[in-house]
């Protein structure tokens, strides 16, 4: 009775421990203690039970561990290009193709060879080391499900090249240039005008790709659309990064620091007379539009101190006097042409600053 008694005993802690093993990210570490601890529970309960466990856990230790340069989930792959190794399955990727096909590279040592990637790795290999990129894709993504929108399959590369982008898709492969995303005060920057400089950090990485997969799958379709349109396009895109990105705050979506966000919301109510007055909501033609969204530092259009892309500002406070009259309107339907290029939102949403 008593052999049986810790024959349960040891099998429980031999499941435990490989519970524990899938919670970690130690996977070859807890391969070697767990070969010694199959030697434990043999010598201990001599059972070919406990045998058979104790294999299974080793075998399922081992095919669990992997080449930390590339992370699988159920429906998409992200591979770190500063991570691969000559070795590596990855180095023969879809993923890895798209990356050097975007930075006009023959191969992996092709590109380590280029000034970007001797220039760049070392501070993103830094910066990134703990705020795992993959960790940011896989939480907006199944946010993105959560809202039930429908994104393309997309697998994903993390790099760094020399391009004015930060995102790019290539080949069906969302491909993220973490040297925009240093750090304001990273020296590379220092050229750079303080509106697209401050938004150089880490934390807006996950705004920059909720943007991205959003606006792919739901395209901006107003031609010959009014303003108005424009705007309502641009805050539900908001509205979105603000969902899909966890612990989103309002003044990061739209791109700005804590200060300017409230220098802008207390001048809402002249911000939109401002609109109206010079007559520009239902304006047709889409340098007006461009003018109030486009990333700038002022939005000259309304006045030369004016924050830039407050029409952003204005569209998705807009969406959110909507949703608060039509909490059951879905993000999706904000994201669709049957919401922006309506003529009856404005009406409806009772939007009054």
């Amino acid at each position: 009775m008593a052999n049986h008694r810790l024959d349960f005993i040891l099998f429980g802690q031999n499941l435990r421990i490989f519970v524990i093993f899938l919670k970690s990210n130690r996977p070859h570490a807890f391969f070697f203690i767990n070969f010694e601890f199959v030697f434990f529970i043999t010598y201990m309960t001599r059972t070919y039970f406990h045998i058979f466990i104790s294999v299974l856990v080793v075998v399922a230790t081992a095919s669990c561990s992997g080449h930390k340069a590339t992370t699988d989930t159920d429906s998409f792959t992200v591979i770190s290009i500063n991570s691969l190794s000559d070795s590596t399955e990855a180095v023969t990727s879809a993923e890895l193709q798209a990356f050097l096909k975007t930075v006009g590279a023959s191969d992996l040592n092709a590109w380590r060879q280029t000034d970007a990637a001797r220039i760049f790795s070392p501070a993103a290999d830094s910066v990134f080391a703990e705020l795992k990129p993959e960790r940011t894709v896989a939480s907006v993504i199944a946010n993105a499900r959560r809202e039930g929108l429908q994104i393309p399959a997309t697998n994903f590369a993390t790099g760094v090249w020399g391009k004015r982008q930060s995102i790019i898709f290539t080949d069906s492969v969302m491909i993220v240039a973490l040297n925009h995303y240093l750090g304001p005060a990273y020296p590379g920057y220092d050229g750079l005008p303080e509106h697209i400089r401050r938004l150089k950090t880490p934390e807006m990485l996950s705004y920059d790709i909720a943007e991205a997969l959003t606006a792919t799958a739901y395209p901006y379709e107003g031609d010959n659309a009014t303003t108005l349109s424009r705007l309502l396009y641009e805050g539900a895109l908001t509205e979105a990064k603000i969902r899909l990105v966890d612990k989103a705050s309002p003044a990061a979506a739209l791109g700005y620091d804590e200060e300017t966000y409230a220098e802008i919301e207390h001048n809402e109510r002249e911000l939109w007379q401002k609109i109206l007055e010079n007559r520009l909501l239902f304006d047709r033609d889409p340098t007006v539009a461009a003018r109030l969204t486009a990333p700038a530092p002022f939005t000259s259009i309304l006045g030369g101190k004016v924050p830039g892309r407050v029409g952003r500002y204005v569209g998705w406070r807009i969406v959110r006097a909507y949703l608060d009259h039509n909490p059951e309107v879905s993000l999706t339907d904000l994201l669709s042409k049957d919401f922006y290029l309506s003529d009856e939102i404005l009406r409806r949403a009772d939007y009054r600053p």
